[in-house]
């Protein structure tokens, strides 16, 4: 909170208050933020010696975002994209490669299909969405949760979101031999992003070379999204920034992921 001069005052307490000792003038308890004007920090910076009767201090304690300190308002958004990210990420990598070790690429190579036609990718798009509902509507029933903002935005932004799991599955794929190779790749994509990305852990208590790793992360800017509109209420005014680089992600892997199943299919396996 003084991080963010939030806190006017701060009391400074002596470390042993078993035996009352004389406070002098200089010995003082009452501290104020620079912002407070000169006579008000006069009239409070006293000490409690010079006080006809022990100060009545009630502290006004508000909480501005899930006042009932709940866990799963500040879970359950940041699971959503876990388990979305879970399901694309690691069963794209995977059904590439196991469709590359039966042949079946290096067929659709040779047809005259369109990339649309083919529709690999599609079932496990439809696949995470299924998953982000059943979820979010246990969240909503089981755990009551009940998102401050906007459902569709929070909607919109899980697909802009999508794209760069589904993306980071291809070039997992691209580069698996196996599946076996895909499966732990896709872990070790994975896994780094849901402790780095602040849904665990904040961000500013990790050390400096983690924090740098966690800003190329997808799901860093995730998190920000779905505990702001969930629980803050914010809109794209304000998550403009993180949707911003979602969809510089998405349209990055999009690039690539055209060129990944070209590559998987003429490798030999």
């Amino acid at each position: 909170m003084q991080r963010r001069r939030v806190v006017l005052l701060r009391l400074r307490l002596p470390l042993d208050l078993r035996h009352t000792q004389p406070i002098d003038r200089e010995n003082r308890l009452l501290r104020s933020d620079h912002r407070t004007d000169a006579p008000d920090v006069d009239a409070l910076d006293v000490a409690p010696a010079d006080l006809p009767e022990p100060p009545n201090l009630v502290p006004d304690v508000e909480i501005l975002y899930n006042p009932d300190l709940k866990s799963a308002p500040v879970m359950i958004p940041g699971l959503l994209g876990m388990v979305t990210m879970l399901a694309t990420t690691l069963l794209v990598a995977l059904g590439i490669v196991r469709e590359r070790e039966y042949g079946t690429l290096e067929q659709l190579a040779v047809t005259p299909l369109r990339l649309f036609e083919v529709g690999k990718l599609l079932p496990y798009i439809v696949l995470a969405g299924v998953d982000f509902v059943l979820v979010l509507v246990a969240g909503l029933t089981v755990f009551g949760l009940e998102p401050a903002g906007s459902l569709a935005l929070f909607t919109g932004l899980t697909l802009l979101f999508l794209l760069s799991t589904v993306g980071l599955g291809v070039l997992g794929s691209a580069v698996s031999e196996n599946q076996q190779q895909a499966m732990q790749l896709a872990f070790f994509v994975m896994f780094p992003q849901i402790l780095m990305s602040g849904l665990i852990f904040p961000i500013s208590s990790m050390p400096r070379v983690i924090q740098w790793i966690s800003t190329v992360l997808p799901f860093t800017y995730f998190v920000p999204i779905a505990r702001g509109i969930s629980l803050k209420g914010q809109g794209l005014d304000v998550l403009w920034p993180q949707a911003a680089v979602l969809a510089g992600y998405g349209v990055l892997l999009t690039r690539r992921r055209h060129r990944a199943p070209a590559a998987a299919a003429g490798r030999v396996t």
